[in-house]
């Protein structure tokens, strides 16, 4: 069931009809979605002569279709009333959950979550994002405390019928707040053009592939970052494990060891579960319940991300070279254009994290940057068998020489966990 096109003007007064159930129905022009008021019990009808077919218990599936009589509310006169109402216990549970949903809408955009994008018949259209985990965890919670008559609609052409979920109707409702109160009286004579500002929709075809992109980007389920890995050459680590078996030696041979080599290494972070970070290479490897959290378009999600990315900073463009992008090795240039200039701008708005751009990981673009920058000295790592045991570890790290005069012999960097015996 979706809500017409055009709702009649009538004098009614939507305080009483509110006392009914009330379930939203969305438009494919989302502002011209509707509420409908419907069900005050047998005897006492609501006002109105709109009929509207809604999902009840019955038939041969559990479930059947039937047309009710209904007063459909027009959303921009149904907001006002709504938010007046939250909370109000007196009010049927259905009114109650969509009147708290109408109150995120409506900080969602004051917290300016906007995202112009394109609709039906390439015309403009706002929506809500992107959203935060806590959006997301809180839209859960609600959508858990929806009564079957809130949700009563049945999803279009489903064989079996299957009812619209919660969670896609607040979603609707939301862009239509969206579309609705970014459309202010003000705003078609404040604007150049009519695009996203006039109430009667406005072709935007010519701008469909940049806005198809921009949205993608921002409300992507999966953000790409980058962790930089120290690499150590060959030499050195056969040369201090030479040195460690013989026991005759406390110097490198050759004097300065290799310094390492760096890697850039792709990651992803679910946004729905921001604790939830994989490689990509080992991403199509995760188990179904995993992969469900980065969204269904975590490939497309990654390679959007790589192709802002190298706008800013070109060595990303290799990434794009790969049949599946994981990893690429670092020159000194790069790397140190990676820890400066090229990081601030990954960090802006390609980079930032809600529009899912790549930039460094904090620990990892912190530790790298030290280990460019400074030599840091290992406590505790005086020993032969410290030395080898801290080698031995899987992970890469390179040895140099401390000062002379220094406590410790050797220093060393590659990774943050302390070795053996030192303080944690």
């Amino acid at each position: 069931m979706e809500a017409p096109a055009v709702v009649r003007a009538r004098p009614v007064s939507y305080g009483c009809v509110l006392d009914a159930e009330l379930v939203f129905l969305p438009n494919a022009i989302p502002r011209r979605g509707v509420f409908a008021s419907w069900g005050k019990g047998p005897g006492n009808p609501v006002p109105g002569t709109d009929r509207v077919e809604l999902v009840f218990p019955g038939g041969t599936y559990g479930i059947r279709k039937r047309m009710v009589s209904a007063e459909l509310i027009p959303l921009a006169e149904a907001l006002p009333l709504l938010m007046s109402t939250s909370g109000n216990l007196r009010m049927r549970r259905s009114v109650r959950v969509w009147a708290a949903a109408a109150a995120a809408g409506v900080g969602l955009v004051a917290r300016g979550r906007l995202l112009p994008t394109v609709g039906v018949g390439d015309t403009d259209v706002w929506r809500a994002g992107p959203l935060d985990p806590s959006d997301l965890s809180w839209l859960r919670e609600l959508a858990a405390a929806f009564p079957p008559t809130a949700h009563a609609l049945a999803v279009p052409d489903s064989r079996p019928m299957r009812l619209r979920s919660p969670e896609a109707l607040v979603r609707d409702l939301w862009d239509a707040i969206a579309d609705t109160i970014a459309r202010s009286p003000a705003a078609p004579r404040s604007m150049a053009s009519m695009a996203f500002a006039a109430t009667e929709p406005t072709d935007v075809s010519d701008l469909a592939d940049w806005l198809a992109d921009t949205t993608d980007g921002l409300a992507a389920g999966a953000r790409l970052s980058l962790r930089i890995e120290a690499v150590p050459t060959a030499l050195a680590e056969d040369a201090f494990l030479a040195e460690d078996e013989e026991g005759l030696a406390d110097d490198m041979p050759g004097g300065e060891p290799p310094g390492p080599g760096f890697r850039l290494v792709l990651q992803l972070r679910s946004s729905s579960d921001p604790s939830l970070i994989v490689d990509a290479a080992a991403l199509w490897g995760q188990p179904e319940m995993v992969l469900a959290r980065f969204g269904p378009q975590a490939e497309t999600d990654l390679l959007l991300a790589l192709r802002r990315g190298a706008a800013v900073w070109p060595p990303l463009a290799r990434v794009l070279e790969q049949a599946s992008p994981s990893a690429i090795d670092l020159d000194d240039d790069a790397l140190a254009s990676l820890l400066g200039p090229a990081a601030e701008a990954l960090a802006g708005p390609l980079g930032d994290p809600r529009p899912g751009a790549a930039r460094p990981s904090p620990t990892t673009w912190a530790w790298a940057r030290r280990s460019r920058s400074s030599r840091s000295t290992c406590t505790g790592v005086t020993s032969r068998r410290d030395r080898r045991s801290w080698y031995a570890r899987p992970r890469s790290a390179t040895w140099r020489r401390s000062p002379a005069g220094s406590r410790d012999r050797w220093s060393c960097t590659g990774t943050p966990t302390p070795p053996r015996g030192s303080p944690r």
